[in-house]
């Protein structure tokens, strides 16, 4: 492998990191192509170990936004949460009635936790001003 593939590639994880991930971004960025890209993440496994790692570190970052807005009440946020972390506490999308109720009563409880915090978060009335969720 030559030095200035070294070099590309180098410089191409920085910029990918700076995008989040984001591919076409960081290979416009840094002029290389798309296809250069993909056949770097074929054939190198440290490059393919790096780029796994910028993963990881966006969806830490958006893991990160997401639990921000947990804090702040955003009920939108914090069942996104729930369906997707809370599964194997039992908090699942059925459809049924028992569901429902068991959404309202996980609400709830988050609800009397940020009692008396300043908050936009109250998980049992509808939102008539549009959610920013």
């Amino acid at each position: 492998m030559s030095q200035d593939s070294d070099c590309r590639k180098a410089r191409l994880l920085e910029v990918l990191r700076e995008t989040r991930g984001i591919v076409s971004v960081a290979c416009a960025r840094c002029g290389v192509a798309r296809r250069t890209f993909y056949v770097w993440l074929d054939a190198d496994q440290d490059f393919k170990r790096s780029v796994e790692d910028v993963n990881e570190e966006a969806v830490d970052f958006v893991e990160s936004k997401l639990l921000e807005r947990i804090e702040s009440g955003a009920e939108r946020s914090i069942i996104f949460f729930l369906r997707t972390r809370g599964k194997p506490r039992g908090y699942r999308e059925s459809g049924s009635a028992e569901n429902d109720m068991l959404n309202r009563e996980l609400l709830g409880m988050f609800s009397k936790a940020y009692e008396g915090k300043p908050s936009r978060f109250d998980p049992l009335a509808e939102n008539e001003e549009g959610d920013e969720d």
